[in-house]
C-alpha cells in the first residue's frame, strides 16, 4: 500500500510537470500549507499575550503612552486593542500563499521546495522579511519600524496606525514560532488540504494532526513559562534564536528533534535531516484501547460507544524521550510517540519492517508537550520585543542635570530624543530655549549605565499640549540586534506622564506643626496658560483663634480642581462667598511672612537654591482686634525643568514679625509643612 501510493505520487508529479513548468507562478504559490488551524493560533497567541509584559507588565504599555483599552486600526482598517491585532496577526499569516513559508528544518536551514520553487524558509520570512513584499511589510524588521514610527510620527493618526500595525505584525511572527511547534513544519512535511492547487503537485494530504487539534474544545495552553525574561539574555538574545540555537534550544530544534510527523515517521528514516527521535524498543508497550483510554492522569476522553467497540483491540505503541535543551528539568518520555499498525506482526514475521502510522492517541500526547511551548515560546518573542527600558530622572548628585538611563541589562549604542506633544496637534522634538534639538546619537551605555543631560525649560513654540508630559525614545543597537542604513534596530522608550488631579472629594486637611499655635492647612498645584507659562497655585489657610475649621473641597476647573475652604459659620464674616461659602481674600503686606520651596530636582530635600516665592501678609483687623484666621490665595509665575513640573513637593514656611531663615528651620511664632505639588 505504501510503496504504491508512492508510486502513484511519482506518476502524478511526472504527468503535472508540464503545467508546474508552463503553469502560472502565482498558482504555484498558492498551495494551502497551513500549521496549527486559525482558531488554534487565535487560541496560543491570546494565551501568550496573557503570560507575555504586555499582559502582565502595565508599565510595558504605559512606558509607550498607551494602555491595554485603547484600540487601533488593523493593516484593513478595522480598530481593535491590542490582544485583537495579535490575533488578527495569527490569522492574517496564513492568508495566500503566505504559509507555503512556514516550514524550518533547523539542521538543514531549508524550507520546503515545490517544483522548482524554494520557498522561505520560516524564520527569514518571518524576521527579516526575506521573500517577497508582503513578508517585509508584517516582519520582525518592519514592526522594529513600526514602534519607532509610532513613538515619534508628528500626526497623531499616524502614530495610531503605526501602533495597529506593530501588535498586527508581531501576532503573524508569532504565528511562525506557533508553526515550529507543529512537527510536519519542521520536518519539511508537506500537507494541503485544498484539491486546489494541490493537484498541481499531486499532493492532496490535509494535515490529521491539525484537523484533530482543532476539534479539541481545550488545548493545554499552560506550564511553560514564557523562555525569555530580563534574566536570561544569554540564551535568546537574538530573534532568530527563538527558532534555532547553535546549542539546538529553539522552538524549531525540540519539534523536529522529538517528534515524528505523518510523512517522516519511524519507517519513513532520513538521518541527515531527522535523525531523532529513533525508535526505542525498551519504550515500545501493548496494550488494550481500554487500557490505553483509562490511563490515570492522561485525560483521554475516550468515548462509551468507542470503548464499547475497540476496547477489546490492541494497540501498541512506541515512545521515546523528548529533550528539553533549554529546560532540562522538564525533558519528559512520550509513551505514545508512534503506532504500529494492524499489519505490523504479520510484516515483521515476514522478515519486512513495521509500517507505523498516528493517531488521536499519539496526537494527544504531543499536545501536552507541544501547545504549552508554542504558548512559552510566543510570549518569549514578545517579551524580548519590548525589552528594552529607559529612565529620565533628575540628577542626584547635580541639581542642574537629568540622567538617562539604561534599566536593561544589554547595552545600547544609538541615537536616544526627547520628544512631546504641542498645542498644534503634532509631536515634536523638543528642543531648547535656543533651539538646539534634545537629541543624542552615537551614545554608547552600558546595561545599569547612565549619561547625564542639562536642565532644560519646557518648550515653548510651539507649547505642550500636555505640560510635564515627554516621550524619551531609543533607536539603535541593543544587545545583538543592530540597525544599519535601512534597518531601525532596537527601540526602546520611557513616556513620562504628568498626572493630572481631578479629585473631587473634601481635600483632608495638612496640619503644620511649629512652635507656635500657627498651623496651616495647605493645597498647592501648577498650571499653564496658553502661551506655556508655568503658574505655582496655592491656598494657605492661616490659623490663630479657635475658629472652626475649615474643609477643602474641590471645585472643578478647566485644568482640574479649584480648591477652596469651605467651612462652618462664624462669628468672623471677613471675605466669605454667599454663593458658596468660599473664602478667598486677597491679602496686603505686613507682619505675616512666608517662603515657599519647590523641591525643583525631586531629591526629596528641600536647599535653599529651590526658593520659588517669599511674601508678606497682614491678618485682618476685626473691630478690634487682629484675627490671623485667614486665607492666603497665591497665583504666581515660575520656570521649573522638565520633570517636577509634572508633579513633586512645596514647603511651606510661615513666620510671624519676620522672614522665615530657610526650609528646615524651626521656630518660634512659625510653623513648616509640606504638600504635594500636581500639574492641573
Amino acid at each position: 500500500m505504501r510503496f504504491a501510493k508512492k508510486i502513484l505520487r511519482v506518476e502524478m508529479n511526472m504527468k503535472t510537470l508540464h503545467n508546474v513548468i508552463v503553469g502560472s507562478a502565482l498558482l504555484l504559490l498558492s498551495p494551502h500549507l497551513c500549521a496549527y488551524e486559525v482558531k488554534t493560533h487565535i487560541d496560543i497567541s491570546e494565551a501568550a499575550y496573557t503570560v507575555s509584559t504586555l499582559g502582565v507588565v502595565s508599565s510595558v504599555l504605559s512606558d509607550m503612552g498607551i494602555n491595554s483599552a485603547q484600540k487601533f486600526p488593523n493593516s484593513v482598517g478595522t480598530p481593535g486593542k491590542i490582544l485583537d491585532l495579535i490575533q488578527n496577526g495569527a490569522e492574517f499569516e496564513d492568508n495566500g500563499s503566505r504559509p507555503a513559508n512556514h516550514f524550518y528544518n533547523p539542521i538543514t536551514g531549508e524550507g520546503i521546495h515545490q517544483g522548482f520553487i524554494a520557498f522561505t524558509p520560516s524564520p527569514d520570512w518571518a524576521i527579516d522579511g526575506t521573500g517577497d513584499s508582503s513578508s517585509l511589510k508584517f516582519s520582525y524588521k518592519a514592526a522594529r519600524q513600526y514602534l519607532f514610527n509610532a513613538l515619534t510620527d508628528p500626526s497623531q493618526t499616524n502614530r495610531e496606525n503605526q501602533f495597529g500595525l506593530m501588535f498586527q505584525s508581531l501576532g503573524q511572527v508569532i504565528h511562525h514560532v506557533q508553526d515550529m511547534a507543529q512537527p510536519q513544519h519542521t520536518r519539511l512535511d508537506k500537507h494541503c488540504d485544498l484539491w486546489f492547487p494541490c493537484w498541481l503537485v499531486g499532493e492532496l494530504s490535509p494535515s490529521r494532526y491539525e484537523k484533530y487539534t482543532l476539534a479539541k474544545t481545550t488545548l493545554p495552553l499552560t506550564g511553560y513559562a514564557p523562555v525569555y525574561d530580563e534574566n536570561d539574555t544569554a540564551t535568546y538574545n537574538n530573534a532568530r534564536w527563538f527558532w534555532h540555537t547553535a546549542d539546538d534550544k529553539g522552538m524549531a530544534d525540540y519539534s523536529n528533534r522529538g517528534f515524528v510527523s505523518a510523512g517522516t515517521n519511524f519507517d519513513n528514516p532520513d538521518p541527515v535531516r531527522y535523525p531523532q527521535p529513533q525508535p526505542n524498543p525498551a519504550l515500545k508497550e501493548a496494550r488494550t484501547v481500554s487500557d490505553w483510554c483509562g490511563d490515570a492522569g492522561e485525560d483521554m476522553n475516550c468515548a462509551p460507544d468507542f470503548i464499547a467497540n475497540f476496547g477489546a483491540a490492541t494497540m501498541t505503541f512506541y515512545g521515546s524521550t523528548v529533550e528539553d535543551r533549554y529546560r532540562p528539568a522538564l525533558t519528559a518520555t512520550n509513551r505514545r510517540t508512534s503506532t504500529e499498525s494492524i499489519f505490523d506482526q504479520d510484516l515483521m514475521d515476514a522478515g519486512q519492517g513495521p509500517v507505523f502510522s498516528l493517531n488521536r492517541f499519539n496526537f494527544d500526547a504531543a499536545h501536552k508537550l507541544l501547545i504549552p511551548r508554542a504558548v512559552g515560546y510566543s510570549a518569549g518573542l514578545i517579551n524580548y520585543f519590548f525589552r528594552g527600558k529607559l529612565d529620565f530622572v533628575p540628577n542626584p548628585t547635580d541639581g542642574s542635570k537629568y540622567l538617562i538611563k539604561n534599566l536593561g541589562t544589554e547595552n545600547m549604542n544609538g541615537t536616544f530624543g526627547i520628544y512631546y506633544d504641542g498645542i498644534d496637534g503634532k509631536r515634536h522634538l523638543a528642543t531648547r530655549s535656543d533651539g538646539t534639538a534634545l537629541k543624542w546619537a552615537s551614545v554608547s551605555l552600558s546595561a545599569g549605565d547612565a549619561f547625564s543631560i542639562p536642565m532644560f525649560s519646557p518648550p515653548t513654540n510651539p507649547a505642550s499640549s500636555a505640560p510635564g508630559t515627554y516621550t524619551l525614545v531609543f533607536n539603535g543597537d541593543m544587545g545583538q540586534e543592530t540597525s544599519g542604513p535601512d534597518i531601525i534596530g532596537a527601540v526602546a522608550v520611557k513616556h513620562s506622564q504628568c498626572e493630572k488631579n481631578t479629585q473631587t472629594t473634601d481635600y483632608p486637611p495638612v496640619t503644620f506643626t511649629g512652635d507656635s499655635s500657627y498651623e496651616s492647612l495647605p493645597a498647592a498645584w501648577l498650571t499653564r496658560d496658553a502661551d506655556g507659562k508655568l503658574f505655582l497655585n496655592a491656598l494657605i489657610w492661616i490659623k490663630k483663634n479657635p475658629i472652626p475649621p475649615p474643609i477643602y473641597k474641590c471645585f472643578p476647573g478647566p485644568l482640574g480642581c479649584i480648591w477652596y475652604l469651605y467651612y462652618p459659620a462664624s462669628p468672623y464674616a471677613n471675605g466669605y462667598d454667599p454663593a458658596g461659602d468660599r473664602y478667598d481674600p486677597a491679602l496686603q503686606s505686613s507682619n505675616e511672612f512666608v517662603k515657599i520651596w519647590i523641591d525643583l530636582n525631586g531629591d526629596k530635600i528641600f536647599s535653599d537654591d529651590e526658593l520659588v516665592l517669599e511674601k508678606q501678609y497682614s491678618p485682618y483687623l476685626v473691630a478690634s482686634t487682629w484675627y490671623t484666621n485667614q486665607l492666603i490665595a497665591l497665583h504666581e509665575p515660575l520656570t521649573m525643568p522638565l520633570k517636577e513640573a509634572c508633579q513633586t513637593s512645596m514647603r511651606i514656611a510661615m513666620r510671624w514679625g519676620k522672614a522665615p531663615i530657610g526650609p528646615n528651620d524651626n521656630f518660634e511664632f512659625g510653623s513648616l509643612g509640606t504638600v504635594p505639588v500636581q500639574l492641573r
